[in-house]
């Protein structure tokens, strides 16, 4: 933050690339990612279907259950991306954390 102004740095390093209208915004935005997509048609499909149930091998969520719910995601049944996204971040997490096993 900068004089009340939030993502400082962010709009000062794009800048260039943004329109005024955007950069001078102050409502707030996320950025979402088309994981749900991603799990079913993208490029790393299989290397995210990798990471997902390899969190289900450190024994937290039930092997079964994780597959239940990436079986349903990717059958189109239901949208489970937000709770496969879960399983894939803390994965990664996991992964990066040196005191975590």
């Amino acid at each position: 933050m900068k004089d009340q102004w939030t993502k400082w740095i962010i709009r000062k390093s794009c800048r260039a690339y943004l329109p005024k209208k955007i950069a001078k915004r102050k409502n707030k935005m996320g950025f979402p990612a088309p994981f749900a997509r991603w799990l079913r048609e993208g490029t790393s499909r299989e290397e995210i279907k990798e990471i997902i149930y390899a969190f289900g091998e450190r024994d937290i969520v039930p092997k079964d259950v994780i597959n239940q719910y990436y079986e349903a995601h990717i059958n189109g049944e239901t949208d489970f991306s937000s709770i496969l996204f879960k399983f894939y971040s803390m994965e990664l997490w996991l992964r990066s954390c040196k005191n975590c096993k």
